[in-house]
């Protein structure tokens, strides 16, 4: 496989990555146990009352078993961070000609940061569905490491003159929204009103798989032309 077939496979995986976690949360919910902290005698998944992660606890809030859901829900979180980090590396190729050392090493570290939170990410799932365990640093790692990952590729991209404008500034764009989408959610967070902090979070995770398909598409697209 030539280098150019490589890298559209790895921005293909990404998005089949985030398909599959899509489609196989969307599966997860339906089995899911029941209850939440909202309300530990709902019968069902409320998209306003679990977070998405509550779908990886092997033991649903409402005591019933949740190995279903749970094995689902792990299986998607694995695959979409080790089908991602194929395109956080095959991205390198947009900054890889440029002469200027210091806005490589931006990519190379918007990059790392990248394959740190898809790594991480997997980990922290297992740990919960697996170990049952929950490590509040190991989240707040997560959300770190995607955030600086973020900042750096929006610096990256737009000190390097020699990608083409029109994609420089789509995917400046999609990272500049996202990264945005994700200080709100934060805030949101913050609140007492745990519906408000619930809805927000899941708005939020389906925003960030939205946008690792897009750029991925992106860079792929920028690939073929």
């Amino acid at each position: 496989m030539d280098s150019r077939n490589w890298k559209k496979f790895a921005f293909l995986s990404g998005i089949i990555g985030c398909l599959i976690n899509v489609i196989l949360t969307a599966i997860a919910m339906f089995f899911y146990g029941g209850g939440s902290v909202v309300n530990p005698s709902n019968p069902s998944f409320s998209f306003f009352e679990n977070y998405l992660g509550d779908l990886l606890w092997p033991t649903a809030f409402s005591g019933m078993d949740n190995t279903i859901s749970s094995l689902l829900a792990l299986t998607g979180s694995i695959l979409f961070g080790i089908l991602l980090i194929p395109t956080f590396i095959a991205s390198y190729g947009f900054f890889s000609k440029d002469s200027n050392k210091v806005h490589r090493i931006f990519a190379i570290l918007g990059i790392s940061f990248g394959i740190l939170y898809a790594l991480i990410g997997s980990i922290q799932s297992i740990m919960k569905t697996l170990l049952f365990l929950f490590n509040f640093y190991l989240v707040l790692f997560v959300n770190l490491f995607l955030f600086l990952s973020w900042i750096f590729y929006l610096v990256a991209f737009n000190l390097n003159e020699e990608i083409p404008r029109k994609f420089r500034e789509n995917c400046s764009e999609l990272l500049l929204i996202a990264t945005i989408v994700y200080i709100v959610s934060l805030l949101f967070n913050l609140q007492s009103n745990k519906v408000v902090a619930v809805t927000s979070t899941n708005v939020f995770s389906y925003i960030l798989l939205a946008y690792f398909t897009l750029i991925s598409y992106l860079m792929m697209k920028q690939l073929e032309s």
